[in-house]
């Protein structure tokens, strides 16, 4: 439709300018993109998977943002070994471990240090973490390499559904389920599968972001789907104090349990070496009297929600809702 030669040579020219610059197009866009989500920033590094977007920031500690939502830091070798050494005590035997989410920043090495025989990180974004693997420490990338780690590049609904194995320790530490693709991981149907494959003396550890002291408006109401989520999946469910907040799912009480004295006593039978973690730390992580508000409070929240369910993912409307908020 183009009327004559001379217009479409003049067409032509412009798309081969436009490609030529491309590059640079790029670049500004995405840096004026990150400089919207993380002010002050430097951005370091960027790709796009089928999955979502993902955005390096930072110089020597680099900060991780996946489709514009704040994923982590590292290295950070504090908060991940003292992640690590908690969530492994809240397994009397963690010697299968399945694990979603981030892991592999950090946490998994300090995790390997107890009696782990098996541990099976899934991750169904192979882009992501071939991105992110060559921006690891060198001792991360080692931990990626461990005889014990099995890599499985899955869905990981698709691979509970397929896999005979029972767990003592799942861990499901994904960012708030912003994405639709994150809250297939927050619903009945979900842990009712992690159910199955959970081990008579194993606990699930689900993590979520609540606040210090008070939970009110969005917050109340996706921590108390979660919670009524789990709680319909598993007899016992209990909870840290926030506001990095992990509850924690299972069969039996006496194996379920945050207190300070079992987990201590967990943490000396096992002998490993830390220079930032210790039992005299644990009663200050989980502190009896902060344990019982929470679970009292989410109880309340508990009951107040709807628990997310596939047909039905509330846990998405009200992460995407606190989000919106938040920005």
């Amino acid at each position: 439709t183009l009327p004559g030669r001379p217009a479409l040579i003049v067409a032509l020219a412009a798309l081969l300018a436009t490609l030529a610059i491309s590059p640079r197009l790029d670049l500004w866009s995405e840096r004026t993109r990150f400089a919207g989500v993380a002010p002050q920033i430097p951005l370091r590094a960027w790709t796009d998977t089928p999955y979502q977007h993902l955005a390096l920031g930072g110089l020597e500690v680099r900060h991780l943002y996946l489709s514009g939502q704040y994923a982590g830091s590292f290295p950070d070798p504090y908060v991940s070994e003292t992640l690590a050494h908690t969530v492994a005590c809240l397994s009397p035997r963690p010697g299968r471990v399945l694990a979603l989410g981030g892991l592999e920043r950090g946490a998994l090495r300090f995790l390997l240090e107890h009696p782990v025989r098996e541990l099976t990180l899934v991750e169904p974004d192979t882009g992501a973490l071939a991105f992110l693997r060559p921006q690891l420490p060198a001792e991360d990338q080692r931990a990626l390499v461990d005889p014990r780690v099995r890599l499985a590049h899955d869905d990981p609904r698709r691979f509970l559904a397929r896999s005979g194995d029972a767990f003592q320790l799942m861990l499901l530490l994904e960012p708030d389920p912003v994405t639709l693709l994150r809250a297939r991981l927050t619903t009945v149907e979900f842990y009712r599968l992690c159910a199955r494959r959970l081990a008579p003396d194993g606990v699930v550890v689900v993590s979520v972001k609540t606040a210090p002291n008070v939970l009110t408006g969005e917050t109340a109401a996706l921590a108390g789907s979660l919670f009524r989520a789990l709680g319909e999946a598993f007899p016992v469910v209990k909870a840290t104090p926030g506001p990095d907040t992990l509850m924690i799912a299972g069969w039996n009480a006496e194996i379920v349990t945050l207190d300070p004295e079992v987990l201590a006593a967990r943490w000396r039978q096992r002998g490993v070496a830390s220079s930032v973690f210790a039992a005299e730390l644990i009663p200050l992580l989980v502190p009896p009297e902060r344990v019982r508000a929470q679970e009292a409070v989410l109880r309340e929240a508990a009951r107040d929600a709807v628990a997310s369910r596939d047909d039905r993912p509330v846990s998405f409307l009200h992460a995407l809702a606190r989000r919106q908020r938040e920005t």
